[in-house]
């Protein structure tokens, strides 16, 4: 008996090897891994087997995945949204995730990818968001997201006057990664109160992996600022950037729940129309159509030492569309 268990013994792997074969592994397959047992659970779920994971996915030579949505004509498919890979250079793509995940509402990707996570929204009304991994199938719908408690008026029942609870009728969200607790963050800003006893704009967080609901943030946003749902924050080293109304920017500090500002892009929001913001290459970016023109040109600025005093926008080019 004692020969059998050292012959199984020696074919056990030391745990670098068995980490480094395990951190090749589609995700899908790593997931499937951890319940081989607890040890194996914890190892797979840390933060470090995580990152390297990660680092191994992003490689040219892995799979690449992306968006497509069906078109609203197709017969077979309508309202559909699908999560693509594909292997570089060539092969066929394959569809990834559920097909019923949206409930048969059309949905969109609100955010780049955060460590596999991507936030999407409905965009049908009161749809709701959803955070999804499309390499595992995993789901998640953001409780409170469809019609949110903030977003409603009501009466205060057996007040002696006339009280409203807070009402807002826009929100925006945000989807972040503190590094210091591996907790990925949702946030969400309300602004545009029709009730004269509420702040003009509050903010709340949803961590992942906890059994918490929407708290509000350690600090709260300036009042005076008011957003787009269709304009969502931009998460680039801890910050999530949020565009104001009036061309502002705003950012929160993911780990210390705090808010600041950025350098508004040079830009004129009356003259320019719709302004959104982006990730270009490590660096907030801002692109804009030309109001008021038949010439469909697009302009991309990028703010420059953003973590600095001496940050700046430049702009990176001019796309003529008609050219």
């Amino acid at each position: 008996m004692a020969g059998e268990h050292e012959e199984a013994a020696s074919f056990w792997l030391p745990d670098d090897i068995l980490i480094h074969i395990l951190s090749n592994l589609p995700a899908k397959s790593v997931v499937r891994f951890r319940s081989v047992s607890r040890s194996w659970r914890d190892m797979l779920s840390s933060a470090s087997f995580v990152e390297l994971h990660l680092r191994r996915a992003n490689r040219p030579d892995q799979l690449k995945v992306f968006f497509l949505s069906a078109k609203p004509t197709d017969a077979e498919h309508p309202d559909k949204c699908y999560f693509y890979s594909r292997q570089l250079p060539g092969g066929p793509a394959k569809k990834l995730m559920r097909e019923d995940f949206a409930h048969g509402q059309f949905a969109a990707p609100v955010t780049k990818p955060l460590h596999g996570l991507v936030l999407m929204r409905c965009t049908s009304l009161h749809g709701g968001y959803y955070v999804c991994n499309p390499s595992t199938n995993a789901v998640l719908a953001l409780p409170d997201s469809k019609f949110p408690l903030k977003s409603s008026l009501r009466i205060i029942p057996h007040s002696s006057r006339r009280d409203w609870t807070p009402g807002y009728t826009t929100v925006s969200y945000g989807f972040g990664y503190c590094s210091a607790t591996g907790e990925h963050k949702v946030v969400r800003l309300f602004s545009d109160t029709f009730s004269f006893q509420a702040a003009d704009t509050c903010s709340e967080v949803f961590v992942l992996d906890t059994p918490a609901f929407w708290r509000p943030t350690a600090q709260q946003p300036p009042p005076e600022c008011t957003f787009e749902e269709d304009n969502p924050a931009v998460f680039l080293n801890g910050l999530l950037y949020f565009l104001c109304r009036n061309g502002g920017v705003i950012t929160f500090n993911v780990s210390d729940e705090t808010f600041g500002s950025a350098p508004p892009p040079p830009v004129d929001v009356d003259e320019v129309g719709e302004v959104t913001l982006t990730e270009f290459d490590g660096c907030l970016g801002a692109f804009y159509q030309e109001a008021h023109s038949d010439n469909y040109a697009y302009h991309i600025w990028l703010l420059r030492d953003h973590a600095h005093e001496a940050a700046h926008w430049e702009q990176l080019c001019r796309i003529d569309m008609a050219a």
